[in-house]
């Protein structure tokens, strides 16, 4: 009996300070009760007796224990939440940044494809004038008809680097000859057609004045036109402004073709080869230390080429080793087609600019004129 009440007295609940029994634990009304009755082995068995003490020290101290136990057990808990409810706002925090920057993303994305329509209008426009440009530029070239009823053959291989180019040719009469230029004008595109379309117009002018002039005095009086054009510009841009040329006139009777030329020469086939022949050092344009241009005389059989040309086609990059065409490679073609029909020249030019060029870009306006007299 005594051993049972202590079982109990051991597994209930104590709320106890400094070691006395509260008055509503459950244990202290059992003993109450007891003690009314007379029971007295419960008297005995609630009194401090040195085995009796060490139990109870035990059973606080396991309760003890279990209360730490208890708060350790919350303590985790409280960091095992808290950790959650830092991951849970850290990962809603960079959920609202990434949202953010999608919601930018797409804004941006939206503005960029109205920047893209628009510019791809503009870009429409733009190349429609252009080709308006080209069309206009095409009419006020001479007509390749004006070449074949005045010469035995020709070819005109003209390409421009863009739409428009800023290499032109130009034929008629003057003085009773046949007169032929062709022009390289400073630049390439718009920039290079818009002072070819000047250099046209010029040359049209002069001819129309029904003077006999020599290839140097039409070149003289183009260069004083140019500058005259362009007097608005600042020196520093004009100086960066004009064209080389070269102009020759055929004297078919006495066949004899007389040549300036402004920095571009002329190849003439003949006795089965190409002979050079040169000009002034001097473009057309404002530049200095201009010199005077002169013209020389050339005697001439049936059957000669001349060629008239810019810079574009031996300054083409191309071939294995990505150089460029040269003057020397240039001249070799020419003078390895020259018994050629005046259309397969221009094919086999063309072909062979094609080959050496390969998936290079054009870096220039390409033209080349030939006539046979």
């Amino acid at each position: 009996m005594k051993n049972f009440f202590f079982i109990i007295i051991l597994f209930s609940l104590f709320n106890s300070h400094n070691g006395i029994l509260a008055v509503n634990n459950p244990v202290s009304v059992i003993y109450n009760n007891l003690k009314i009755t007379g029971y007295r082995p419960v008297e005995i068995l609630m009194q401090n007796t040195p085995g009796e003490s060490e139990v109870l020290e035990r059973g606080k101290e396991i309760l003890q224990g279990q209360k730490n136990e208890y708060k350790t057990q919350i303590r985790k808990q409280r960091s095992i939440i808290i950790s959650l409810l830092v991951c849970i706002f850290i990962a809603a925090t960079v959920s609202i940044v990434f949202y953010i920057k999608y919601i930018l993303k797409k804004r941006a994305n939206i503005k960029l494809s109205e920047i893209n329509e628009l510019i791809t209008e503009e870009k429409e426009q733009m190349v429609d004038n252009i080709l308006m440009a080209q069309s206009l530029q095409k009419a006020v070239l001479p007509p390749e008809k004006l070449l074949g009823d005045s010469f035995r053959d020709y070819f005109i291989l003209n390409r421009p680097r863009d739409i428009v180019s800023g290499d032109f040719y130009w034929a008629g009469e003057m003085g009773g000859k046949l007169a032929i230029a062709v022009a390289d004008c400073t630049g390439h595109g718009v920039h290079g057609a818009v002072m070819s379309m000047f250099g046209l117009a010029f040359l049209n002018e002069i001819s129309h004045r029904k003077i006999n002039y020599e290839p140097n005095e039409v070149l003289f009086e183009l260069n004083k036109r140019i500058i005259s054009s362009l007097h608005t510009f600042e020196e520093e841009y004009l100086m960066l402004e004009g064209m080389d040329m070269v102009f020759c006139t055929i004297d078919r009777k006495k066949m004899v073709v007389k040549y300036a030329g402004a920095k571009n020469p002329i190849f003439i086939h003949m006795d089965n080869e190409i002979k050079i022949y040169t000009g002034n050092r001097t473009p057309i344009g404002h530049y200095e230390n201009m010199e005077e241009f002169i013209v020389r005389s050339i005697k001439v059989k049936p059957g000669n080429t001349i060629y008239m040309f810019s810079d574009g086609y031996m300054d083409q990059f191309g071939g294995h080793e990505k150089k460029r065409f040269s003057k020397s490679r240039f001249i070799k073609l020419l003078n390895d087609i020259s018994k050629k029909p005046g259309k397969e020249r221009r094919n086999i030019l063309e072909s062979e600019l094609d080959n050496w060029k390969g998936d290079q870009s054009q870096i220039d306006d390409i033209l080349v004129v030939g006539v046979v007299i």
